[in-house]
């Protein structure tokens, strides 16, 4: 700083001695000032003023500048002098501005005079292209030219004369994919910025490559969508493979009878229902009841306690070498002509034409009997005739179970049709000892009234399945 003051002071020193050796110091310089240096533009030579020495700021016989107007101006022409430093000097990187030191501004930006802030030019519409260029009203900044403000999302790409500009969506845009000016080929089309080949009709480009929303897995109906283990992507859907099964989160639900998904996805039944149907309601009176069809018209039509296809729930099938006893699958030796553990007669289907022998645990379908003959000596517990203890007995044939007891009975006389004989053994078939009755049991399967006469009986019981 010091070096530059000193060569200022020769400069003015220089000019001083010019001025007197033509004659006593005139009026004000061309700069406005007396007679200083560098007043005007190429002219570093003082003007003569009006009257001698009576200019503001002249100095007889001194070439000094006075103080005012008159000082010494950054130009062009003589008498010029270059910018000053800052002082104390920048550090090493630093640029010095407005006698300021600062660190240079990023690529693409300049910092204009008398602001100190770095600006970029190429977008910014009050210093579009240049530190003085304000774009009118209605006016963006586009690659330093003011032009057409485009909608968010929209870039302003220049024309070419006579062809105006115009503002585009670059990620689609054929002519300026990507960017202003980038076109893409004949084949080509332009996704998400990038010149690509043209995918088939109806197939979508996914990271890059061209896939079959309708049948990828990985993109099943748009790109990202994935379809789980349990389904695959069906016409753009991801679907289950199980049929009557239906995708809940990436699952595969019965939404006919699921609790958890019942009719819909995340549709759960309370603890206290079943979901029958695609409804939430009430179960089955009975636990050993299902109604496995769904069809709420026919209730529960299912005996879980012997059903090979419905064996203690709905839809749980025994294996072909199991049978259904006891609402569990189990193996079974029924067929095979000898009387086993369990079974009541062998080989199916019986003696009986009203009371088949079930294949498939060789005991005896007495579900449909009505009558078990009681009359007098007759009785088959309790005391003469018929009575709760005798109704009983008819339950626990019926239901194949020793500890059902009748909830509701009617006595009426004798049936024409099969039933259960008198005990004395006079009638009927001795089957022995079965299902918990303490004597043994003689079934008809004849008409009762045929050679019983008119006897009394139990008939209409109303049994328990406990």
């Amino acid at each position: 700083m010091r070096l530059r003051t000193a060569s200022i002071l020769l400069a003015a020193l220089a000019a001083a001695c010019t001025t007197s050796s033509r004659g006593r110091g005139g009026g004000g310089g061309a700069g406005g000032g007396g007679g200083g240096f560098g007043g005007g533009e190429g002219e570093g030579e003082p003007s003569r003023a009006e009257g001698e020495g009576e200019g503001e700021g002249a100095v007889e016989g001194e070439g000094e500048p006075a103080e005012g107007e008159g000082e010494p101006t950054e130009g062009e022409g003589e008498g010029a002098v270059e910018p000053e430093l800052c002082d104390p000097a920048c550090a090493d990187g630093q640029d010095c501005h407005d006698e300021e030191c600062h660190e240079p501004c990023p690529e693409g930006r300049v910092r204009c005079p008398g602001r100190g802030v770095c600006r970029d030019m190429s977008s910014n519409p009050f210093y579009c292209g240049a530190c003085d260029k304000v774009c009118g009203p209605g006016e963006g900044c586009h690659e330093g030219i003011c032009g057409v403000q485009c909608p968010q999302g929209e870039t302003f790409c220049p024309g070419d004369d006579p062809t105006p500009g115009r503002c585009t969506v670059t990620a689609d845009d054929l002519g300026n994919c990507g960017a202003c000016g980038v076109a893409c080929g004949g084949e080509e089309v332009c996704e998400d910025g990038l010149c690509q080949d043209q995918c088939p009709r109806g197939w979508d480009r996914c990271d890059g490559e061209c896939v079959n929303p309708r049948a990828d897995a990985d993109h099943c109906g748009g790109c990202g969508t994935e379809c789980s283990q349990e389904t695959q992507c069906r016409d753009g859907l991801c679907a289950c493979v199980v049929p009557g099964l239906s995708p809940c989160e990436g699952r595969c639900f019965d939404l006919q009878d699921d609790i958890a998904h019942c009719g819909f996805c995340d549709q759960r039944c309370p603890e206290e229902q079943e979901c029958i149907a695609g409804d939430c309601l009430d179960p089955c009176p009975e636990a050993w009841q299902g109604n496995c069809d769904r069809d709420l018209e026919n209730g529960c039509e299912v005996d879980l306690r012997d059903d090979e296809a419905h064996c203690g729930r709905c839809n749980e099938a025994c294996p072909e070498d199991e049978r259904c006893i006891a609402s569990e699958c189990q193996e079974t030796t029924c067929g095979d002509e000898v009387v086993d553990e369990g079974e009541e007669h062998d080989p199916p289907p019986g003696p009986f034409d009203s009371a088949l022998v079930d294949e498939g645990d060789c005991r005896f379908d007495f579900s449909e009997v009505n009558q078990l003959y009681c009359n007098g000596g007759c009785s088959w517990a309790g005391g003469n005739s018929c009575d709760q203890a005798d109704a009983d007995i008819l339950c626990q044939l019926i239901m194949d179970n020793p500890d059902s007891v009748a909830d509701g009975f009617r006595l009426a006389t004798a049936l024409a049709q099969p039933g259960f004989a008198c005990p004395t053994g006079n009638y009927g078939v001795n089957l022995g000892r079965i299902r918990g009755v303490e004597r043994d049991v003689y079934y008809q399967d004849a008409s009762i009234e045929g050679n019983h006469g008119s006897g009394q009986i139990v008939t209409d019981v109303e049994c328990s399945d406990p």
